[in-house]
């Protein structure tokens, strides 16, 4: 049976928290004291080993949405990939190999076609994007 990355990264967290949690919340006299009144239970829950690792989950999954957000370029290629190709193709035929700095000169005219046909992207980020698709193009040998 197969376990995918969340199940087992749970069942780590649980796994630390029931191990490590009872040697961490052990009676100290000069610790803290529990708040009294509505938020007593909720300190006692925090320093039990299910709290904590109720917050590291959290902390695991806010760090996961975090580093898997995708950049804008990537977004560009999967939205605008056909234009994008089309695009790179034209630079290629338009564009000499005798002019200074052909490289340049065909991405500027490949973004000017992208500009012309979408006026609302992000040049930053679709030149990222022509230049990732131009590169794919080139491995597999289309260009």
């Amino acid at each position: 049976m197969k376990f995918s990355k969340k199940v087992i990264v749970i069942l780590a967290i649980l796994v630390v928290g029931f191990c490590v949690g009872p040697a961490l919340a052990q009676e100290d006299t000069t610790a803290t004291p529990a708040p009294a009144g509505a938020t007593s239970w909720v300190w006692t829950f925090m320093n039990s080993p299910v709290g904590m690792s109720v917050v590291g989950f959290l902390l695991l999954f806010l760090l996961g949405k975090l580093f898997t957000a995708k950049p804008q370029w990537k977004v560009y290629v999967d939205k605008y990939r056909p234009m994008l190709i089309s695009a790179v193709k034209q630079a290629e035929k338009l564009i000499p190999d005798d002019v200074p700095n052909p490289g340049l000169a065909r991405l500027d005219a490949a973004l000017k076609y992208m500009i012309r046909l979408n006026n609302t992207l992000d040049t930053a980020s679709l030149t990222q994007a022509i230049t990732a698709v131009h590169s794919e193009l080139e491995g597999s040998g289309v260009v």
